[in-house]
């Protein structure tokens, strides 16, 4: 059982100096657990928040944010559309640390929420737009990570042969990872700041805006694709956030990222089933396998969006004469291309009403997910596509990576 608030709120007094508390709240966020957590109110009419870890990777995480908190300076804070935690004190809890921050308003984000508001989409794609416009120097000055395009590339080749040595990594999965992988242009791509641990728990949300941002222990210079993967397979709402987010970025069009973002989300899944492997949990082994499987027949059947962009020449005026006299039943060249192609901005959802079954991506516990929002191992990055769901899988493991959400 997590702490009181009152037993919180006493312990945050030694946080700071001097510090007069007259008040406490109860404060969870997605239900994790990962943290104890008490909105404090001051003597001198502040709000603060109070967190202490309850687990080893939780503890790990809150470490490994204090470099990142530290390089997001009043002078970058200013660039960004959203609040950042301030950290104000500090205070020993027993075998590991509590620290107090300055209270960000708002409540967590939610598909649901999402999905009502194109306003709410509008304004997380900018949020994680305006993160990718800040100046690469922030990371350089606090010798945070820095990944290359060529860098990503190898980390993606090193979980794609890490998963087929499994033995359960379908065929079809894997020559379409290959396909990305060995695609010069989906690669060419400049990396900018990323927050490199988004999901819908990393954000406070108040009156359809996105007021705060969390989680910054991933903070560093790398793949842009990778902060869009978490809603890139949301029916109804990725297309809204993307196009936001598009429209905010600064510098050189990224024509590649929505690909992307994809792959990332994909490898989500073999990500899922290596952690059963490193961690000898063959459940998680096995449900890892299960929704691989699951987009394996997604991709066999065309109902997912290529990962590397496909590209049709122009018509020349000799190729449009001689397609009308060659083929009287044609309705053009431009009919003729694209007679049977997949739509590159659209990707297949489960339609109940076509018989196609498949198995849903199980429910992580990353973070809060209505029951009616689970997402399916077949993904969609249209508004016009059916808003159908399914979940990632059952087991979790406190040490686990980022899981597929």
């Amino acid at each position: 059982m997590g702490r009181s608030p009152l037993t919180l709120a006493a312990l945050s007094t030694n946080a700071i100096d001097g510090l007069m508390v007259v008040g406490a709240r109860t404060h969870t966020w997605g239900g994790d657990g990962d943290f104890d957590s008490a909105v404090v109110s001051t003597a001198d009419g502040r709000e603060l928040i109070f967190r202490v870890p309850t687990t080893r990777s939780s503890e790990t995480a809150a470490t490994e944010e204090l470099p990142a908190l530290s390089a997001l300076s009043a002078g970058i804070r200013s660039r960004l559309s959203f609040e950042v935690p301030v950290l104000v004190g500090h205070a020993v809890v027993g075998p590991t640390i509590g620290r107090l921050f300055e209270f960000v308003p708002g409540g967590p984000l939610t598909n649901r929420e999402m999905k009502g508001s194109r306003d709410l989409c509008v304004s997380v794609g900018s949020a994680i737009a305006s993160i990718h416009n800040l100046p690469r120097a922030v990371i350089d000055d606090f010798g945070l990570p820095r990944d290359s395009a060529a860098s990503v590339a190898a980390e993606v080749a090193v979980v794609v042969d890490r998963a087929r040595s499994t033995g359960r990594l379908p065929e079809a999965v894997a020559a379409r990872w290959d396909e990305a992988l060995g695609s010069d242009s989906l690669w060419d791509f400049t990396p900018t700041v990323v927050h490199g641990d988004l999901s819908e728990t990393s954000f406070a949300v108040l009156g359809g805006e996105v007021t705060g941002v969390f989680g910054w222990s991933k903070f560093h210079i790398g793949d842009p694709a990778a902060d869009l993967a978490w809603f890139i397979d949301l029916p109804g709402i990725a297309y809204e956030i993307t196009e936001a987010y598009l429209a905010a970025r600064e510098g050189a069009f990224d024509d590649t990222v929505r690909e992307r973002a994809l792959l990332h989300r994909e490898l989500d899944l073999a990500r899922w089933m290596l952690h059963g492997v490193d961690t000898g949990d063959a459940s998680i082994v096995d449900d890892g396998a299960r929704m691989l499987r699951a987009l394996d027949s997604d991709v066999e059947r065309g109902a997912v969006a290529p990962l590397v962009p496909r590209t049709f020449e122009e018509p020349t005026e000799q190729s449009l004469f001689d397609s009308d006299s060659s083929n009287s039943d044609s309705t053009g060249p431009v009919a003729d291309i694209n007679d049977g192609a997949v739509d590159d901005t659209a990707i297949e959802t489960d339609f109940d009403d076509d018989g196609v079954e498949t198995v849903p991506i199980g429910d992580l516990p990353t973070g809060p997910r209505d029951d009616d929002d689970d997402i399916v191992a077949t993904v969609a990055m249209s508004e016009d596509t059916p808003d159908d769901s399914g979940t990632p899988g059952d087991s979790f493991d406190e040490s686990a990576p980022d899981q597929p959400r």
